[in-house]
């Protein structure tokens, strides 16, 4: 009965919680484990909003995937500092100069408007044509409901949704580079004599932002204007999972720092109640085939799989199967693929490990002494009734 109960409840409620509900002020949010590929937790993941200068995240992807050498020095001018007044950043003047790579870290660690421009107008020596291949990158990541009109974030005609930008971060992320920039806590500009931090981890200590679990986000984007309220774009570690966690609209707010919090709310949340599951145990018999017709071959799992889950789920439901090959022929070589062990919770796939051929899993079956002791039996009783019945020919012959 007790089982019954729990796969009832599984049934009703999906395995990780899309429609918990978490008091955030944030409007939209998306957790997301990028080791697992999956969604964790989200609020109106494709509500369209202004997203401020979680657009620099773009503005310093498309320079990244454009630029020739980071050590190539830009001169500041006029057009780099321009319609800038009410935005973060660095103070450049006209003439001076910095490397891409100042400019590509101080665009996400601080947000700099005067260094994302410098990015814009000379990664293509065209404004313009900066702005057509952030759209056209957009449009490459199916980020459906993302349009960009500037590099910086001005609120005209920049929109996103918090799963867009999610899908953006993830993409940005296997870019090493971008990794580097987006995780930087210091960084030092020579030519200016500045040292630039990111600095939001400090904001959580120094203004008393509850964080049960003293977690750290490895990297992190801001975004804030009037209309867009505050966001918030991170990277952080849970059990070693890597989450990207986006939270758009939380209210204007600069002093309690709402983003902030629900950021916190919701990764706290997850640490107290996810941990990684162990799925797959190593060298699992899992099931028996045919080897060369008649002798047994054994598939067994060759690593441990975990899998990042809700602490109440009970594994005993899990469903671990193989699909594959089931009569292995005598002159297959070892190493050839023969099928998937995949893991299964209701209808969610949790893991897959391929199955490759192992002559060791082929089940030598032991002697049956027994059948052998009774086959010599038989064969000596026979070898008897000959030599008897040969012997009472001779006699009849004689």
């Amino acid at each position: 009965m007790k089982k019954l109960i729990i796969l009832i409840l599984l049934l009703i409620f999906p395995l990780n919680c899309f429609s918990l509900e978490l008091e955030i002020d944030s409007l939209s949010a998306v957790l997301y484990n990028r080791d697992t590929n999956e969604v964790l937790y989200s609020k109106n993941p494709d509500n369209v909003t202004k997203i401020a200068s979680i657009t620099k995240i773009m503005t310093v992807l498309v320079s990244l995937e454009n630029i020739k050498s980071f050590d190539e020095e830009i001169t500041i001018t006029n057009n780099d500092i321009k319609d800038i007044e009410d935005y973060t950043k660095l103070n450049l003047k006209v003439g001076d100069t910095l490397t891409y790579n100042d400019l590509l870290y101080s665009t996400i660690m601080v947000s700099a408007a005067d260094s994302a421009l410098a990015l814009s107008n000379n990664v293509f020596n065209d404004y313009n044509k900066f702005i057509d291949k952030m759209n056209e990158l957009a449009h490459k990541l199916n980020m459906i409901n993302t349009h960009f009109s500037n590099p910086i974030g001005k609120d005209n005609d920049n929109y996103s949704t918090a799963n867009d930008i999610k899908t953006l971060l993830n993409y940005a992320l296997d870019n090493k580079k971008f990794y580097d920039i987006y995780t930087k806590d210091e960084y030092y500009i020579k030519s200016i004599d500045k040292t630039i931090n990111n600095n939001v981890n400090k904001s959580i200590i120094k203004n008393n932002i509850e964080n049960k679990n003293n977690i750290e986000l490895i990297g992190s984007k801001s975004g804030f204007t009037t209309p867009s309220g505050m966001s918030l774009s991170s990277l952080s570690k849970l059990n070693n999972n890597e989450l990207i966690l986006i939270t758009l609209n939380a209210m204007d707010d600069v002093k309690s720092l709402p983003n902030i919090k629900d950021q916190m709310n919701i990764l706290n949340y997850f640490y107290d109640n996810y941990s990684n599951k162990l799925i797959l145990e190593k060298n699992k018999l899992i099931d028996n085939i045919k080897y060369n017709k008649n002798i047994d071959y054994e598939i067994r799992s060759n690593k441990e799989l975990y899998y990042y889950l809700n602490n109440d789920i009970d594994l005993n439901y899990l469903k671990i199967y193989y699909d594959g090959i089931v009569d292995i022929k005598k002159n297959t070589k070892e190493n050839t693929l023969l099928g998937n062990i995949y893991v299964y919770l209701n209808d969610t796939l949790l893991g897959k490990e391929e199955v490759y051929f192992n002559k060791d899993n082929i089940v030598k079956k032991p002697i049956d002494y027994k059948n052998v002791i009774i086959l010599l039996c038989i064969l000596i009783f026979s070898i008897l009734i000959m030599f008897i019945t040969r012997k009472k020919h001779k006699r009849k012959k004689v």
